[in-house]
């Protein structure tokens, strides 16, 4: 009850602030797009600009597989040597 009241309160205070001109409107998208980031950042699997477990989960899950079997994924394949290995995931 109290969060939701919180939240009621916030969200009128920045809806009449932003239309009496008090405020810049917020927007909701926060996407992170991949031109505000190096282009060659190493071991972001992902390309969501940082080098974390997901970058390392995915290259866990390819792991062992070769161009064209049924677990490759090339975002995985770091050194472009046709294999998913330790090779890839010491990159990560």
């Amino acid at each position: 009850m109290r969060k939701t009241m919180l939240g009621f309160i916030l969200t009128a205070t920045l809806l009449i602030s932003t239309f009496m001109g008090l405020a810049p409107p917020v927007f909701a998208d926060y996407t992170v797009h991949h031109a505000s980031f190096p282009p060659d950042l190493p071991g972001d699997v992902n390309n969501d600009g940082v080098v974390n477990i997901l970058d390392a989960t995915l290259v866990s899950s390819a792991f062992g597989s070769t161009f064209g079997s049924a677990t490759w994924d090339p975002r995985c394949d770091l050194n472009d040597d046709g294999v998913i290995n330790i090779l890839d995931a010491s990159l990560v």
